[in-house]
């Protein structure tokens, strides 16, 4: 006996009907049917994908294994050169804060390096790839965190402000240890830079800090230049995003798309938009917008960069 089998694949479901052949290979009659329902990958609660949550996790993960990566290179690096002794030579006891402000003031052990250029390495940050912010609020709230750790600054490396502001957190809380009531203490803050910080840093910050940590040591240390900017290029290095390659054209399958930003690409979506337009009247007919219509949308849009639909319906 021949039979087929009929699949209806929906996004939270699969229909299936399996129907008897004749001898020439035609459909008479239904043998049997049904349909599998299941779970359309959303959480029933906020009706988000699952997969957000694993790719968060995962970019977590990610982020992790790479910083644990580059902590590694840098203490070869610094084993290599003679900072530290071996991979078993612990220096975590060391202060980074003042590890990292007295290696830019003056003279200091290969430890006192190599435990400053360590804790660098680990809080160096992410180089952004995004050429604008997600948005106009989080851009100034980031511009007036970032010029408000400039001004704090003042000529200052980022680890001997870091250094100064612990220091004065821990006098501060040593000396309201004596309050009489708890409501008087001080409640030290932390020198780690969070979301809710009134500052913001950025590499070039913990750049400079490692080139005045450079000038200050590379007299009282045997280290060629190439060791230093190899010593740079450890904590520093960031791979490059890999380059999306354009799809083809619809219209020419031979021909790569155009790009979006061209001005005959964007020329063509408002031409697109105009012919899509429609508008509907009281008595529930519509029609497209006539050519006079569209010259004066197109005019408004050539001179800004949107135009909303109550601006169209309010223009003659």
């Amino acid at each position: 006996m021949s039979w087929r089998l009929g699949l209806d694949l929906g996004v939270a479901s699969i229909g299936w009907v399996a129907l008897r052949l004749d001898t020439e290979g035609e459909a008479i009659g239904v043998m049997d049917g049904g349909v599998r329902l299941f779970s359309d990958g959303r959480n029933p609660k906020n009706n988000e994908p699952f997969n957000v949550r694993r790719r968060t996790q995962r970019g977590i993960r990610n982020n992790k294994a790479r910083q644990r990566m580059r902590q590694r290179s840098v203490e070869a690096w610094l084993v290599n050169v003679g900072l530290l002794q071996s991979f078993k030579h612990d220096v975590r006891s060391i202060d980074p804060y003042q590890a990292r402000s007295d290696a830019a003031e003056g003279p200091v052990s290969a430890e006192v390096i190599a435990r400053a250029c360590m804790h660098i390495a680990k809080s160096r940050g992410f180089k952004s790839n995004r050429k604008t912010d997600s948005s106009e609020e989080s851009a100034s709230d980031f511009k007036t965190k970032l010029a408000t750790l400039k001004d704090a600054l003042q000529g200052k490396t980022l680890g001997q402000w870091q250094h100064e502001r612990q220091q004065k957190e821990l006098r501060l809380f040593n000396e309201s240890k004596t309050a009489k009531t708890p409501a008087e203490r001080y409640v030290r803050q932390g020198v780690k830079f969070r979301g809710d910080s009134a500052f913001y840093p950025t590499r070039v910050m913990l750049q400079d800090e490692f080139h005045v940590i450079r000038d200050v040591q590379a007299a009282h240390h045997d280290l060629s230049a190439d060791d230093w900017n190899e010593l740079e290029r450890r904590i520093f290095f960031q791979r490059k995003l890999r380059k999306q390659e354009r799809g083809k054209c619809s219209l020419f399958p031979n021909e790569d798309r155009a790009l979006a930003a061209l001005p005959s690409s964007e020329a063509f979506r408002v031409e697109q938009q105009l012919s899509n337009l429609r508008q509907e009247f009281s008595d529930r007919t519509s029609a497209f917008l006539t050519p006079q219509q569209r010259e004066s949308v197109r005019q408004k849009l050539q001179q800004q960069k949107t135009l909303s639909f109550s601006a169209i319906l309010k223009m003659k």
